[in-house]
């Protein structure tokens, strides 16, 4: 009993705000070159890797990127531009801890009166998008 109670005094004292260096950086798999061109700005020290660079990608190519993002914190695809394959090693990163991120569709800008808003940030972009965990 009194072991626990000075568990719980510790955990209490010790404080909860984290440095910047303390805190995880972002790893991103966009899972095609699409899906990366419309990401915003990542922040500083953060690293990404797209998935699909390429329609003549071998699968062991394919499989060394995954593997080199293997602790990615988020996998970035277009729903409607997902291969069975994407699809695949989204779940497989997904297993592993990364968020998946759904983009929207790219807006065809028929009309002048039409008009997308980029996202300035990789944090604003993740807030404004139902993400699910």
């Amino acid at each position: 009993m009194f072991r626990s109670v000075a568990l719980l005094i510790v955990v209490l004292a010790s404080p909860s705000t984290l440095t910047a260096a303390e805190t995880e950086k972002l790893s991103v798999v966009a899972a095609t070159p699409n899906a990366a061109a419309m990401l915003p700005p990542l922040p500083q020290g953060s690293r990404m890797v797209v998935l699909l660079e390429n329609d003549g990608d071998s699968i062991e190519t394919i499989n060394r990127r995954a593997l080199s993002m293997k602790d990615a914190t988020h996998f970035v695809y277009l729903p409607g531009d997902e291969s069975i394959l994407t699809a695949m090693y989204r779940e497989r990163l997904q297993s592993r801890g990364a968020v998946p991120v759904a983009l929207p569709q790219p807006v065809q800008q028929r009309h002048a009166s039409v008009s997308f808003t980029a996202f300035l940030t990789f944090d604003s972009m993740l807030a404004s998008l139902p993400i699910q965990r």
